[in-house]
């Protein structure tokens, strides 16, 4: 009689076990694939490029090693086709350095009548940094080869518009340094292309400045583009 008791009790506790383990991984499945698809929700990269400048007048010669750009991207995803196929958007925040060195410096540089729009025709100095930086707001399209984020390869492409928070040079003569705001004749507005190519968190960066640099008629095809790396997080 017990054993006819204690029996079926086994086999209910039994079959409750094999139910609830089989409950749990379903459950870490579900928790598995949605943390696989949460990794391609929000992006976050920094990058840093060496501008190439194009177009830039006779009088002005830069350091083509010391002119980079560097920033972050944040990327949330606005269409998710598979956890594949990502149309993403969200913020940026990158610093522009351009670097000269050039001779012939002229007195009128230091005057009080000094005005800036002039920089790129009239001057030359010894030593310029041009720093300006920018705000945007990025429009992408990413394809990855797997939905697996550790083992996909990702392409992204899009561009990236941005409003110039801030420009100014710094200037040095000698021992002389004068420190000027530039945001004058830098053109408030950029459109750039910009193109991602990379595995897991490290990415070969590049972007392409789409409209002028400068606002000013004697500078209106400068334009530069920049090749660099960069590093992504996934939040």
């Amino acid at each position: 009689m017990k054993i006819k008791i204690i029996s079926p009790f086994l086999f209910f506790v039994i079959a409750g076990i094999s139910v609830f383990g089989q409950i749990d991984i379903d459950i870490e499945d579900i928790e598995t694939s949605s943390e696989q698809k949460s990794e391609h929700s929000t992006n976050l990269a920094y990058f840093y490029s060496i501008q190439h400048w194009q177009n830039l007048p006779d009088l002005l010669s830069t350091k083509a090693g010391r002119n980079h750009e560097s920033g972050i991207l944040l990327f949330f995803d606005l269409f998710d086709l598979n956890s594949q196929v990502n149309l993403s958007t969200g913020v940026s925040f990158k610093i522009s350095h351009l670097h000269s060195n050039v001779n012939d410096w002229t007195d009128d540089g230091l005057s009080d009548s000094y005005d800036p729009t002039y920089f790129l025709n009239s001057f030359d100095f010894h030593k310029n940094k041009l720093v300006s930086g920018w705000l945007g707001i990025p429009l992408c399209l990413s394809l990855n080869t797997s939905r697996d984020y550790k083992k996909t390869i990702k392409i992204q492409g899009g561009i990236n518009g941005s409003y110039l928070l801030y420009a100014h040079t710094k200037l040095v003569y000698d021992i002389t340094k004068l420190k000027v705001k530039a945001g004058a004749y830098i053109n408030p507005y950029r459109l750039d292309a910009i193109c991602t190519f990379g595995w897991r968190f490290v990415y070969v960066y590049a972007s392409y400045e789409l409209n002028p640099f400068f606002n000013i008629a004697e500078a209106s095809l400068v334009r530069n583009w920049t090749s660099g790396i960069a590093i992504y997080l996934k939040l």
